[in-house]
């Protein structure tokens, strides 16, 4: 044979072997799918929880316990005088500077305790190794105080990214904020002036904010009229943990009824 013969079958058979390389691996790529499915299903996000179902007339309140020196025994006399749930969120700060006060939320059993951070700092900011410190180290004092385990984290300042959003939910807490604001921290806002924000904005689902550590200027003189209007308005006063478990089964109810 000559040169030229020689050269002819060495081309086809480098088209052989390249076609056959390259059938096996679109073979390989066809068996990878269910597990790259597996291995990336954990980066699908996950929502931050602002209200529950707007198909339940409940609507939960919540005071946030931030690091500020202070504790409002009024909101509590009056949670406690109308047997009202209630979820607080307190600061890892706050909790430390007030032992007593955190036991004594901790007895009542229709008062659900949340995370607020460690520091209350501005969770848009923070790497998700401050962000873990943050959570860790409040969980641990709260258990170590209380006996009991957080399952919800509110954000300082209502600030985070998505990032924030998602690394609270890897670290085994929901990210809770909220769809009515009443204002308290206002100096200047009057006991009538909560009332009426609160009321005028609150819907089926609805999450309240107030506060509980001293910032809530004129909370404790609005809250037994705020409770009672709501109440005359049909709504139940529940936890957010009970707000979120009747919106997960609204969801399943409606998919099963095919609405």
């Amino acid at each position: 044979m000559n040169r030229q013969h020689w050269f002819s079958l060495g081309l086809g058979w480098a088209a052989v072997l390249l076609l056959t390389w390259m059938l096996s691996a679109r073979s390989a790529a066809d068996a990878l799918p269910a597990q790259t499915q597996t291995s990336t299903s954990h980066l699908t996000s996950q929502p931050l929880i602002t209200n529950g179902s707007r198909a339940v007339r409940e609507v939960a309140l919540t005071f946030d316990a931030c690091p500020a020196i202070g504790f409002d025994t009024g909101i509590v006399h009056v949670l406690t005088e109308t047997q009202t749930p209630a979820t607080i969120f307190l600061s890892g700060r706050w909790m430390q500077r007030h032992i007593s006060a955190t036991q004594l939320l901790a007895s009542i059993p229709y008062f659900e305790l949340g995370d607020h951070s460690w520091d209350h700092a501005n969770f848009s900011r923070l790497s998700a190794a401050r962000i873990a410190q943050e959570l860790t180290r409040t969980e641990q004092l709260l258990t170590q105080l209380t006996g009991r385990t957080g399952t919800l984290f509110r954000f300082p300042y209502g600030s985070y990214s998505s990032a924030a959003i998602q690394e609270v939910y890897r670290l085994g807490l929901t990210p809770i904020q909220w769809d009515v604001v009443s204002g308290d921290p206002s100096p200047g806002r009057s006991a009538k002036s909560l009332i009426t924000q609160v009321i005028s904005n609150t819907r089926d689902g609805s999450i309240v904010i107030m506060h509980i550590n001293g910032r809530g200027w004129h909370t404790a003189e609005a809250l037994p009229t705020i409770i009672a209007k709501l109440r005359e308005q049909g709504y139940e006063l529940v936890t957010v943990s009970q707000l979120l478990a009747d919106r997960a089964w609204r969801r399943h109810d409606e998919r099963l009824n095919g609405s």
